[in-house]
């Protein structure tokens, strides 16, 4: 069966994602880009006898190379030739998004353009002439609403059949334009220059004084310095006559898309603007924007344990009977043991809070398809600039919430070296979805009637601690000023039940992927040490277990935590912070005796103490290697030891302050 290579190209925020998913439904998969630890999307589908392989690039707006995400996808369509690009354009944002449409066609590539949002094209009494955008373009034009699957059904029959006709389009811009690209076209000719992209793309990027293509060209010449005369003798024809080269071509492109607009669309879509910007006086107000964020993430939190608390109690209740049915059931006392203080015991624990990690994913998905993280980290950027970073910063935040270790690789979309090292150093702190187990264990067990809140307060906290640490980092070691922040926010819409529920089970099955696999093998450890040696009592003080904890627990004395139990889940839970809970779920002998073994060893003061540490010290072992290889060892090793001397110092200090007063 041939295979065809498809890669979806497009702005950020124009539905790319959710075309992504339609084509290829669960047959995706994640990893890096070569090289870059930027995230890459890849998946297939099979349709007509034919195997679709297809590749989500990064959001963009053109094919320079300002970002590394632009770097990324301009090597891709250079290097590994796709046989279609699909390039996906908002169609409430035709002109901006038609920019990109224009560099796609200068490069040559097999296109076929996708207008998504069509829907709310009819909403704003606008009209679209597809066929006539078509004819313009000279490629096949598709009207999709990619949230419901409309249109999905054409565009496979498209790529099927642009795939198999390579015709290759081109824009014709004006004569003075033309006539430029013609001059440089014969430099390129004259030195004989060989590339794998065409010499009319190549011609335009010099024009635009690209410094990528002009130090690859120039390295492949016999005579540079020649090749660079000739090349800024056309360069000043154009600067006499429009001051700024790359200005003049973009300028030429926005000519160009507006003629076409001005044939295909009727209506302007001021009805949506006006809804947004009406939203926007609310949602980005210079003082009310704060405390709505604060007050939208507590109302996140509060819903999340509120309705997800109610199926944890099911599943809870569940792993309990199951855990008493092996108990009488299995005949060997060792492997029921094993099965139901160890497996059920260690993974049940942290299991039975899957509910509310998914409904939490589920929120978040709902927040990002509405279009309110954008203005999240909009209204954030003044806090991040009070500290000398750009709201940049605060997307790392955003994603840390789901899991610290993509967070801390999308570092990378932050120019400023400086702060792009603040920022994954400190990133830890955000509390991953990891250490949801070990808020809901403790706070289900001693503040039942205020889990929300005090789990909002853990998020606060760290946020709070991440901001001062960023502003003394920045006043002492990490001298500068902030780079700007500039980010585009998509117009408010209403989010796609089936796109929302794809992105928060793919999220939420990480992490029971993890639990099945990784904290599977950590409890089984865990088991075998509080077994032994033999004739000891299970997880008592002198098993193996107990003497580790035992000679550890002293260190946490003044925390309020120096019990044995809680220093051996902290030690373990270095490896994953899902394995604290799985620890103590282990060693209490099954999830329904959880609560109980916390109630013996905590307070609620000292509870709340442990919950401070776990929230604050080292995240996990991924983490650690993440962030080796985006800062550096010198960088990891100060974070690590900057982490954990946090952790401890504010434990304590919370707890001997509370001492005072409890």
């Amino acid at each position: 069966m041939r295979e065809i290579k498809v890669a979806l190209a497009g702005n950020p925020n124009v539905g790319k994602t959710a075309i992504f998913n339609c084509l290829t439904g669960m047959k995706q998969h994640v990893g890096n880009w070569p090289g870059v630890t930027v995230e890459k999307k890849e998946g297939s589908y099979v349709y007509n006898g034919f195997t679709f392989s297809v590749t989500d690039l990064p959001g963009i707006y053109s094919l320079s190379t300002v970002s590394m995400d632009e770097r990324i996808a301009r090597r891709f369509l250079t290097e590994e030739k796709p046989d279609v690009v699909v390039a996906i354009i908002d169609g409430m944002n035709l002109e901006r998004n038609l920019y990109l449409v224009s560099e796609l066609l200068d490069l040559g590539v097999n296109l076929v353009l996708t207008v998504n949002f069509m829907d709310e094209v009819e909403k704003n009494n606008m009209k679209i002439d597809i066929q006539k955008l078509s004819k313009s373009l000279d490629v096949p034009v598709v009207g999709t609403v990619a949230i419901k699957g409309h249109g999905i059904q054409k565009l496979k029959d498209e790529v099927l059949n642009i795939a198999q006709a390579k015709t290759i389009p081109m824009i014709k811009y004006s004569d003075e334009l033309e006539r430029y690209i013609q001059r440089v076209e014969g430099i390129l000719k004259l030195f004989n220059v060989k590339s794998n992209t065409n010499s009319r793309f190549l011609a335009l990027k010099l024009i635009e004084e690209d410094p990528e293509i002009f130090e690859q060209i120039k390295s492949k010449v016999s005579d540079a310095k020649r090749f660079s005369q000739l090349l800024n003798e056309v360069l000043s024809d154009i600067e006499q006559k429009h001051e700024d080269s790359s200005v003049f071509v973009g300028d030429e492109k926005f000519k160009f898309i507006k003629k076409i607009l001005r044939d295909t669309v009727e209506g302007s879509g001021k009805k949506s603007e006006t809804f947004t910007n009406t939203m926007d006086k609310i949602f980005t107000h210079r003082i009310w924007g704060l405390p709505i964020l604060f007050g939208i993430m507590y109302a996140v939190f509060q819903l999340t344990f509120t309705f997800g608390g109610i199926f944890a109690d099911w599943l809870d209740s569940g792993m309990g009977l199951l855990s008493d049915w092996v108990q009488n059931t299995v005949p060997n006392a060792i492997l029921a043991s094993f099965l139901a203080d160890g497996v059920i015991g260690g993974v049940g624990s942290v299991l039975v809070f899957v509910p509310n990690i998914f409904i939490l994913f589920l929120l978040i998905a709902i927040l990002e398809n509405i279009g309110y993280m954008a203005r999240a980290a909009f209204v954030m950027d003044k806090v991040m600039n009070s500290i000398g970073l750009s709201g940049k910063s605060f997307i790392p935040m955003i994603l840390g919430f789901g899991c610290n270790v993509p967070a801390i690789m999308s570092t990378r979309t932050i120019e400023k070296g400086d702060d792009r090292i603040i920022t994954a150093i400190l990133n830890p702190l955000i509390p991953c979805s990891a250490r949801i187990p070990i808020f809901l264990a403790f706070a289900g067990t001693f503040f039942p009637s205020h889990q929300g809140l005090i789990v909002f307060s853990m998020y606060i906290i760290a946020i709070t601690l991440m901001v001062v640490l960023a502003k003394v980092l920045k006043s002492t070691i990490f001298k500068g000023e902030p780079a700007p922040f500039v980010m585009e926010l998509p117009p408010y819409r209403v989010p796609g039940f089936l796109q929302v529920n794809t992105e928060a089970w793919k999220r939420t099955s990480l992490f029971v992927k993890k639990a099945g696999t990784f904290i599977f093998a950590a409890v089984i450890i865990i088991w075998l040490l509080a077994s032994l040696p033999a004739g000891v009592d299970y997880a008592s003080k002198d098993s193996y277990i107990g003497l580790m904890g035992r000679a550890i627990a002293p260190i946490f004395e003044f925390n309020g935590f120096g019990n044995w139990q809680s220093s051996v889940a902290l030690m373990f839970g270095f490896l994953a912070k899902e394995v604290v809970v799985g620890t103590l779920g282990a060693l209490a002998g099954g999830t329904e005796n959880l609560g109980n073994l916390l109630s013996t060893l905590f307070t609620p003061l000292s509870a709340y103490s442990f919950m401070l540490f776990s929230l604050l010290y080292v995240p996990c072992v991924a983490s650690l290697g993440v962030l080796v290889r985006e800062v550096g060892m010198k960088w990891t090793i100060f974070s690590v030891i900057l982490l954990v001397s946090l952790a401890y110092f504010v434990s304590m200090a919370f707890y001997l302050v509370g001492s005072i007063f409890v």
